[in-house]
């Protein structure tokens, strides 16, 4: 079989790699994430994604790469990693109470051979408590993370419903992993 590397830094993304069952290694891309105001949210995210698995490619081009990437969408307003704590609070303050979408790319390259997906997911948040909130922010969970949240942890007890995959909105949609993999391997 051919090498299957992850081109992640995310523990949560590898986690869920290995629900697959497959042996695989993990090579962060340190690509910059830039975003193209000239594309749709969709389209970066995707684009995202693909220059991830472009940077592994160039380092290794015989392996099968799996990329991917995560957005969080309100109102056409994206919101990214927060810079710092101040951002965090904003993100968080602005998605309470309200629903948005998380969009999640996954690219799977082989060689030349590029196979993609998108997950789009609602997300329902109730209202959060600004006590609640300045004690999230003391903590480190937020970091790192498209919308300052994650969902499997501190957010979770916040969360109303979702719409759409719930692996796809902690990063990793595992089903569309394994379907681009089939037909890859």
């Amino acid at each position: 079989m051919k090498e299957i590397i992850l081109a992640s830094k995310s523990p949560r993304r590898k986690e869920l790699m290995e629900t697959l069952g497959l042996p695989f290694s993990v090579m962060a891309s340190h690509t910059r994430e830039d975003w193209n105001p000239l594309l749709t949210a969709k389209e970066n995210s995707l684009n995202i994604a693909k220059e991830k698995a472009q940077a592994i490619f160039l380092e290794k081009p015989e392996a099968v790469i799996i990329a991917s990437d995560t957005i969080v969408l309100k109102n056409d307003f994206v919101f990214g990693k927060p810079k710092g704590v101040k951002e965090a609070r904003k993100m968080i303050e602005e998605l309470s109470d309200s629903i948005h979408q998380v969009y999640t790319s996954i690219v799977v390259r082989e060689g030349n051979r590029i196979l993609s997906d998108i997950s789009v997911s609602d997300v329902y948040f109730l209202p959060i408590p600004k006590e609640d909130l300045e004690v999230y922010l003391r903590g480190s969970e937020w970091k790192d993370k498209a919308g300052a949240y994650a969902i499997q942890g501190w957010a979770a007890r916040y969360i109303d419903k979702i719409d759409g995959d719930y692996y796809a909105i902690m990063g990793f949609p595992v089903s569309k992993v394994n379907s681009l993999l089939k037909q890859v391997l």
